[in-house]
């Protein structure tokens, strides 16, 4: 538990400082302090891993690189305590301190709960088939080329894995704890929390749901490196903050420029976020600020760049595993038919596990598509209400757009953005891991956007409640899950584990 706690405030020092530098170069001659805490801390992990991702081109990720970007984080905390710069964490103090007695102990539920679950065997099935060893490889060499050639799966260039292994703290204390992504879940959870008690009682149960279901869905993903849990919870606050603000976007632009620009490295599956940075650009340009736009484009490049360069040198393709673009001839490029084989195997394990994929794609839509219902019917049993609502959403929405219930007609642009994301999900790969972020806001958004004029103040602990008993319920479930498969996971990693690194 100490690691645990030890790899968050670590991470957090990082990011709030390395965030709070690029802040302040983007803000220079504007209002600084409209960026709260949790915006800092997302920019400030983008811009962290788009450094380190610069850094593993050349250099192994190892405590040599970790020691120069802490001395970095500090050199600029340490000018912020000259200054006398305490604005942030001031704003902060005050915010927790006018939280209800149970919206505090939600927090504290929140933040015990994740840790507990980081500390579990890891048992994701990816864990043990390439994750550690794409750690290893990142730990131990720099850049490797043709890596994707000794397992394909080594060719998914996820910075995801970039920032798990530097905040292992494996150097520390001997063991990796993969506490990254539940940091980045608490930061959401959070700030979630904050806004339902300064809301409606409507808008408390619509975030507290997006909560429950958010922590039922990846908390047993939580003690492994996965590259799935930190793109959804990039994607879920991207559009929850944008939703609440719909006029941040021209307030806000180097959130929401960084954090989709970023997400994209994370997940290929989280595309469509990248609209926002659209919209960011059409409100730059229109207010002629034409100095801004040119230092996003850089800082767009800086993040995109290094990362397209470590898909070519691993795999000899610019985006890996899409055969499509095919631009470069190295002799440790691979094969063409193991890529469109990769690609077809990542579409159709989402259809339909366990089949082979040119059996997959002759099936029709109605018999894998109702495999697939009922799968993630049984799978992610504890979200059927949030995919379900996800379905009937268009419907909530018409009817609000014609009765004139939503709180600002913004919102509409907010969901669309949602509902594309879901469209580009099910075409790409259907697996609900990959796009929970948009299914639980394409559910929710309706909801959160209706005007909050309901008179129902004296129901208030309703809200609150519901997130406790779901908690106990959620932890009850998955405790069985885990003594259930927790022995045929850890000997199956094993395996695969030993299989790999003695080829």
């Amino acid at each position: 538990m100490l690691a645990v706690f030890v790899s968050w405030i670590i991470c957090t020092f990082i990011s709030l400082n390395i965030g709070r530098m690029f802040i302040r170069l983007f803000n220079i001659g504007k209002q600084l302090y409209s960026y709260n805490v949790a915006d800092t801390f997302f920019i400030g992990i983008s811009i962290t891993t788009s450094l380190l991702t610069f850094a593993s081109i050349w250099l192994p990720l190892n405590s040599f690189v970790f020691g120069g970007l802490f001395f970095l984080s500090a050199c600029f905390f340490l000018y912020n305590i000259y200054k006398g710069d305490f604005k942030q964490l001031i704003a902060l103090k005050s915010k927790i301190g006018s939280l209800s007695i149970i919206y505090k102990i939600i927090l504290a539920v929140i933040v015990l709960f994740l840790a507990c679950f980081v500390l579990l065997p890891p048992l994701a099935y990816d864990t043990g088939l390439y994750h550690l060893q794409a750690l290893m490889w990142l730990e131990d060499y720099s850049v490797i080329p043709g890596l994707g050639n000794i397992h394909e799966r080594l060719g998914f260039n996820s910075n995801a894995l970039i920032i798990h292994s530097i905040f292992s703290a494996q150097d520390i204390f001997g063991l990796r704890v993969y506490g990254v992504q539940s940091l980045c879940l608490i930061v959401l959870l959070c700030w979630m929390t904050y806004r339902a008690s300064k809301s409606s009682i409507l808008h408390q149960i619509a975030l507290l749901c997006i909560g429950v279901f958010t922590i039922a869905c990846y908390s047993g993903f939580l003690s492994s490196p996965s590259t799935d849990v930190l793109p959804n919870v990039f994607v879920l606050y991207v559009l929850l903050r944008l939703l609440f603000d719909t006029d941040s976007v021209n307030k806000l632009p180097l959130l929401y420029w960084v954090v989709p620009i970023f997400s994209l490295t994370l997940k290929l599956s989280v595309t469509p976020i990248c609209i926002v940075c659209i919209v960011v650009l059409y409100f730059l340009y229109k207010e002629k600020q034409y100095k801004s736009i040119v230092f996003l484009l850089l800082l767009s490049c800086f993040i995109v760049i290094p990362w397209c360069i470590r898909n070519i040198i691993i795999t000899g393709y610019l985006i890996y595993p899409f055969p499509a673009i095919d631009i470069f001839n190295f002799d440790w490029k691979i094969p063409i038919k193991m890529v469109e084989a990769e690609k077809a195997w990542v579409t159709s394990w989402a259809r339909f596990p366990n089949l082979h994929y040119e059996e997959v794609f002759e099936m029709p839509f109605w018999v894998w598509g109702k495999s697939w219902l009922l799968r993630h019917i049984w799978f992610f049993r504890m979200n059927l209400f949030a995919t379900g609502m996800a379905g009937i959403s268009p419907f909530i929405m018409l009817y609000s757009f014609k009765k004139n219930l939503l709180e600002n007609s913004k919102i509409i642009y907010v969901w669309s953005i949602a509902i594309i994301g879901v469209l580009f999900w099910l075409i790409m790969a259907p697996d609900a891991r990959f796009g929970f972020g948009f299914i639980v806001a394409t559910a929710f958004i309706p909801f959160l956007g209706l005007k909050s004029g309901l008179k129902l103040n004296k129901y208030k602990f309703v809200a609150p409640l519901v997130f406790v008993l779901y908690i106990v319920y959620a932890s009850i479930s998955l405790y069985k899950d885990i003594n259930e498969y927790k022995g045929e996971r850890t000997s199956l990693t094993l395996c695969i584990n030993l299989k790999v690194l003695t080829r």
